[in-house]
């Protein structure tokens, strides 16, 4: 599922804010809930997934049904930030 995700970042003075949009069947084939601490522990897993130190903050997450796409919407934070420690994903993220 990570794989299947598209990240665009926007630089800000004081970090970047991310988008994560997911495929909503990707999305709700790992998760039954679309809210806030699902979408805290996917962008946590995701960061991780891509050994990224960035620390969020204001996260939000929007369901497009339209489009069919779950995007999730963070702050990201670099400043003072220790590297972050090596974590095994969860096998329900991971490719099979």
């Amino acid at each position: 599922m990570l794989d299947s995700i598209f990240e665009r970042r926007i630089r800000q003075e004081d970090g970047y804010n991310v988008f994560l949009d997911i495929p909503e069947k990707e999305f709700y084939q790992v998760y039954e809930d679309l809210n806030e601490n699902t979408a805290e522990e996917l962008l946590n897993s995701f960061l991780e997934y891509r050994q990224d130190d960035g620390r969020p903050s204001d996260i939000a997450v929007k369901h497009n049904k339209n489009t069919h796409i779950v995007t999730i919407n963070a702050k990201l934070d670099y400043l003072n930030n220790g590297h972050t420690e090596q974590h095994d994903l969860p096998h329900y993220l991971k490719n099979s």
